[in-house]
């Protein structure tokens, strides 16, 4: 999705998207420098498989694969999978350094059995596992562990400026999702409308659920599921949601990276 006042990309650092993988079909391993993740709007039963291990993946999952990482895709399935796959690419295209290298084999090796990265990465974990890596481990974040605490917190007054708004935190360490980029999951309540703000790092959404509307500047963008759309950084925005219903946003944002330079700013819009 390029946006039409950029040379390329979505944002000035960051890429969005749309992928489809039907049955049968399979995209060959490769890594590249650019880091990567991926939210399944659609389908269920395809596998991700990342660094020797088997994930499978369906709607509402969140998965990352870390730059220089080894990932294919396979959907053995009946159903066809779609996901948002988000890259740091215009960023890394800026620095030059753009590698891609594409795996010996078209399928890389199963190495890890399934559910290692669960196990090795829960709160009871092994002792020679590090936590002050800078490089992230690969990670499906489940739809079922998301949805539970989206309930759990739903009733809470949440943020001024994003409503329930849920990081999905590096396992390893509790920090952004990726060195450059970080994602979370919005929820509005039905006539939720949030105060306005601004901020240095530029931010994409895609709409998961509901429908609403999103303030930037002096112009107002109605949305719906299935749409996304992108506020530059240092515009003021808010956001509303419909009144009989509530809305989920699945949320990517430059914000590490602003943080790492010591570029980030934000204000609330003056009364």
């Amino acid at each position: 999705m390029k946006h039409p006042s950029l040379p390329g990309g979505t944002t000035h650092t960051l890429t969005l998207n749309l992928q489809m993988l039907k049955p049968g079909e399979h995209a060959g391993a490769h890594r590249h420098i650019a880091g990567a993740i991926r939210f399944i709007t659609k389908g269920r039963g395809a596998r991700l498989v990342v660094e020797g291990e088997s994930f499978e993946i369906g709607a509402g999952d969140f998965a990352t694969t870390p730059n220089w990482t080894w990932h294919d895709h396979v959907n053995e399935s009946n159903e066809t999978l779609m996901w948002l796959d988000v890259l740091d690419s215009p960023l890394v295209r800026l620095l030059q350094v753009d590698f891609h290298e594409p795996y010996k084999e078209p399928k890389q090796p199963i190495t890890r059995a399934e559910g290692s990265s669960y196990c090795e990465l829960s709160p009871i974990r092994p002792s020679w596992v590090r936590s002050d890596s800078i490089q992230p481990p690969p990670y499906v974040y489940r739809w079922e562990d998301t949805e539970k605490v989206l309930k759990a917190v739903g009733e809470r007054p949440g943020d001024p400026y994003d409503g329930i708004l849920l990081q999905y935190a590096n396992p390893l360490n509790g920090g952004p999702t990726l060195p450059t980029f970080s994602c979370a999951i919005q929820m509005l309540r039905p006539s939720e409308k949030t105060s306005s703000h601004r901020h240095t790092d530029s931010t994409i959404y895609h709409v998961f659920r509901g429908k609403g509307a999103t303030v930037i500047g002096d112009e107002r963008f109605e949305w719906e599921e299935g749409d996304s759309f992108v506020v530059p950084l240092w515009r003021y925005h808010r956001h509303e949601s419909a009144a009989d219903q509530q809305a989920i946003l699945f949320v990517m944002t430059d914000k590490p990276l602003m943080e790492a330079l010591g570029f980030y700013r934000q204000e609330a819009l003056p009364q």
